[in-house]
């Protein structure tokens, strides 16, 4: 974002400041300072004295004249300024009132380009009148600020970053005071700053013993205990923005498929929070079509464009994604849930928006379907949430594939949110009127089970081919079922398919019945699936998702269990968890272990692998900033650790930030035809510039010895749209989106 500056006839010396401290005014006609200066000319004392511009206790860094080495500090700055050392993420708040004088951004918070805005990385200059101060190299802003917005004495600016250095120090504020807004070669100085110690009121560098700001050595601390005893607001900084709920159920929505045919995936990206004009939530996707260098060029999907329907407030477009050839031409097409779609005055009904893939046009001959529609069976009914997730598989082995519809919030009777799952069977001429050939399924009605309220039949699925018999098998995860008076506990609804499709052998899964693990309330299992063939036979094996399981004595710390593919259907296999049994890191409370899965051949072995979401992973007391592991596949299944993936120093681009949520959702494809699947992983809580929970993904190429390299994609950089808060670009999960609860 480049923002242009209100015109000036010619810069403004500084000749006077006024410091107005909320209800308290003050004023003081100062003497002239020059434009420019010498970086280790004495400072001038001034009369007044702007507000230090953080909370806490911090060290200096570089003035004009110390630091590493004098030479470095006259270089680096090259005129009068001072850095202080923060932690990443560090509040930063306004010397001084004034408006907005200039605002850069579009620079990566961690730094590695040392040449963004000329050096100055992400930045806001206030105008104070007679002068502008600077706040430098910020990993994001503190509100979506335009030249000419009012700032008070001590408003949040951002937030302490490394953007535009080489990313390799620690994060920093620079502060400077300038004539012009971009001027590097006019910095003044500046004088005293206040700051409160408890109830009193104190000046730096004076309560130090000194009065000038080049006398105090590298490293000396510098205090501010807020600014309440200087008429200021409040003591205590805003926390950063609001950790993500890290347990989305099944929801993904990320997808990888060959939409235009040249024979590498595609990545469809779901960001189920855009909002489009003034309605909220209303949703979109985008597309990034692969290439021999990896992922490129990109696609935007909104309804009203390039999709069927209209865009409306809430109806979350993209909160599910699944690719798959449903009028077998050798191209994949791309369904898309809107589970907040509401339909002739029915709210969060739900819908699916189906776009046919051929060539850099995945949006040929879109459709929407919903009940009542192309024979989707069920009637149409408010917050059935239908579209809130999908999976795709070919039920009736005709070599179309077939697209299964999750509706979690299906009332049947009186029971309110028991779920169902209705199913469409592909053709030559794609999804029409006969295509859906099922009733609606749902416990006691097509699945095994009892009907009971608040289940969530549908909330996540999965297809494979469980039984060895060449149709694929559906898996539906139950993740509200309670077994034997554990409430919650979870479950797996399995049915099997057949030339007539799904209409076989239904079967209910769960721990100590079919799945590994104890049997226990809350656990939520049945949250994420994942379909692959990780032992290296010839049937596909089941990963199942139970992130609230608790271990250890750490509640809701999370497991995944996996159930082997054999003639018989599935059998009872092994689980994993985090310090044991191929998952690394450490067992933790609320790390959700388990919250998204997809099988991967990361390693190019040919033996399906395993990626673990664990959003809610907490690194260096850093809550919920998230996780991902990977778990090889072998003849003998899971068990060895193939990655561990997180930000700042795990391998991913970024850094660690609360909130993050990193491993949300998961997908996975061959996007350079290497050969070696590639890892496309959410992060929806990411923020992006001061746009809190904007979201990006992040894409870890494979190689024959596990991550090859990573590549970072998110809107206002690489994808179509502009970041946002609240976007929640790769897809939060429905059980987020909508405030449904798992706990």
């Amino acid at each position: 974002m480049r923002m242009t500056s209100p015109s000036r006839t010619a810069p403004r010396q500084r000749s006077a400041s006024i410091a107005i401290f909320a209800v308290v005014v003050a004023s003081v006609a100062l003497a002239a300072a020059p434009a420019a200066v010498s970086p280790v000319a004495a400072q001038e004392p001034e009369a007044h004295s702007d507000w230090i511009p953080f909370v806490g206790e911090v060290p200096m860094g570089c003035t004009a004249a110390l630091g590493s080495g004098s030479t470095f500090c006259r270089t680096h700055h090259n005129g009068w300024a001072i850095d202080i050392n923060m932690d990443f993420g560090m509040p930063i708040y306004a010397a001084g009132p004034g408006v907005v004088g200039w605002i850069e951004g579009d620079c990566d918070p961690n730094g590695g380009d040392g040449s963004c805005n000329n050096a100055a990385g992400n930045y806001v200059a206030v105008d104070h009148g007679d002068h502008f101060s600077r706040y430098i190299h910020l990993a994001s802003f503190g509100s979506e600020f335009e030249i000419g917005d009012p700032i008070t004495g001590g408003q949040l600016i951002g937030y302490a970053g490394n953007s535009g250095t080489s990313g390799n120090g620690r994060a920093h504020l620079h502060y400077d005071e300038i004539a012009q807004p971009i001027s590097i070669t006019q910095r003044i100085f500046f004088g005293p700053m206040l700051a409160c110690h408890g109830d009193t009121a104190v000046q730096y560098p004076d309560i130090l013993g000194k009065t000038d700001w080049q006398e105090l050595p590298w490293g000396t601390l510098l205090r501010n205990d807020g600014y309440e005893c200087l008429g200021g607001i409040t003591a205590t900084p805003p926390p950063p923005p609001p950790p993500l709920d890290p347990s989305p159920g099944g929801s993904v929505g990320l997808a990888m498929g060959d939409f235009d045919g040249d024979g590498f995936a595609d990545l469809a990206i779901g960001i189920a929070g855009e909002n489009i004009r003034a309605k909220e939530d209303a949703g979109t996707a985008a597309v990034v079509y692969g290439n021999t260098t990896g992922l490129g060029d990109t696609e935007a999907l909104r309804q009203g464009k390039t999709l069927k329907g209209k865009a409306e407030a809430g109806d979350m477009l993209g909160a599910a994604v699944a690719a798959g050839d449903f009028d077998c031409d050798d191209k994949d097409d791309l369904a898309i849930g809107a589970p907040g779609e509401d339909l002739g005055g029915l709210v969060d009904a739900g819908a699916v928006s189906v776009s046919y893939g051929g060539g850099k046009d995945v949006n040929n001959r879109a459709t929407m379907i919903y009940q009542g529609k192309w024979g989707l069976p069920g009637p149409l009914e408010a917050g059935d949430l239908t579209g809130s997730a999908l999976a795709v598989g070919d039920f009736n082995n005709d070599g179309c594939d077939d697209l299964a519809i999750g509706a979690p919030g299906e009332d049947v009777g009186s029971l309110v949110n028991t779920g169902a799952v209705m199913v469409l069977y592909g053709s030559p001429n794609g999804f029409s009127a006969e295509s859906a050939s099922e009733p609606l399924l749902y416990q006691d009605g097509g699945l095994a089970g009892f009907t009971e309220a608040s289940d969530f039949v549908g909330a996540a699925l999965a297809a494979g081919d469980f039984n060895c018999d060449g149709h694929d098998d559906l898996a539906i995860g139950v993740p509200g079922e309670s077994i034997d008076g554990k409430n919650n506990a979870g479950a797996v609804s399995l049915i099997f398919g057949g030339a007539d499709g799904l209409r076989h052998d239904p079967v209910t899964l769960y721990q100590s019945e079919g799945i590994a693990g104890n049997l226990e309330s809350g656990d939520r299992v049945g949250t994420a699936l994942a379909a692959g063939n990780f032992n290296d036979d010839d049937c596909d094996d089941l990963a199942v998702g139970a992130p609230r399981e608790d271990l250890g004595g750490g509640n809701d710390a999370g497991a995944v269990s996996v159930s082997f593919g054999s003639p018989e259907g599935l059998i009872i296999g092994t689980v994993h968890f985090q310090s044991e049994g191929g998952l690394g890191e450490t067992i933790e409370a609320d790390d959700n272990v388990g919250a998204a899965l997809v099988a991967i051949d990361l390693n190019c072995d040919g033996v399906d692998d395993l990626a673990v979401g664990a959003p809610g992973e907490s690194i260096a007391g850093i809550k919920n900033t998230g996780w991902v592991g990977i778990m090889a596949g072998s003849p003998s299944g899971l068990g060895t650790s193939l990655a561990s993936l997180f930000q700042t120093r795990g391998g991913l681009p970024g850094k660690d930030e609360v909130g993050d949520a990193l491993g949300t959702t998961l997908a996975a494809g061959d996007t350079n035809g290497d050969g070696c699947e590639d890892l496309a992983i959410g992060v929806p809580g990411e923020g992006i510039r001061s746009r809190a929970k904007a979201g990006r993904v992040i894409v870890v190429l494979g190689g024959p010895n596990g991550p090859s390299g990573t590549t970072n994609w998110y809107q206002s950089k690489n994808l179509p749209g502009s970041s946002e808060s609240g976007d929640l670009l790769g897809g939060p999960g429905i059980w987020t989106l909508l405030g449904l609860s798992l706990q």
